[in-house]
């Protein structure tokens, strides 16, 4: 029971503004654990003030990440620490494999790319699989690398014991840098 002074006026009860909950003047509801004082709510114009720093930075992180690039690496220098990050490699297709499928978008072409510095497990170089969606929008477009092309190629490496596989993740990131037999 609570003692009310007569000359008081009478107070409306004071309700949690995130669950509605009936509480007493505090400043956390006891339910929710929301801030109940007007001064340590967040409002929605504290909010978006705190979110245009946030844009801001990702917007200059963008910018800077669009004008970069990947830097070359050697054949010999990928190893299983570097498993499951992005590399770029650029060499000599040595040999070609289709593992055609019978559903439109499900096929894999395996090319071998050699740059001389590491003849690999079979000594055709660095295993490069370019499958699925990958594989059928560089085959459309008619620029599936062939043997004794010069190539530039990114992706995912994936290395294992006897194995080091690089898998290409969008179909810009094949480019073939000079067909076998032009001359540049």
């Amino acid at each position: 029971m609570k003692i009310r002074d007569a000359c008081a006026p009478e107070r409306p009860p004071v309700t949690c503004p995130s669950c509605g909950s009936g509480i007493e003047d505090s400043p956390a509801c006891c339910y929710c654990g929301s801030a109940t004082l007007p001064d340590r709510r967040v409002s929605e114009v504290r909010l978006a003030l705190c979110s245009v720093p946030a844009f801001l930075a990702a917007a200059v992180l963008l910018a800077l990440a669009a004008g970069s690039q990947t830097r070359v690496t050697r054949i010999a220098d990928l190893t299983p620490d570097g498993a499951f990050d992005h590399f770029r490699v650029a060499g000599t297709v040595t040999a070609v494999k289709l593992f055609p499928s019978r559903y439109p978008a499900s096929g894999q072409y395996t090319v071998w790319v050699s740059d001389g510095t590491d003849p690999g497990e079979d000594g055709r170089g660095l295993k490069v699989k370019i499958e699925g969606e990958v594989f059928s929008e560089i085959q459309g477009a008619g620029r599936l690398p062939e043997a004794g092309d010069e190539i530039d190629v990114e992706g995912t490496l994936h290395v294992g014991e006897g194995f080091k596989t690089l898998s290409v993740n969008t179909a810009p990131m094949v480019r073939t840098v000079k067909k076998r037999g032009e001359v540049r």
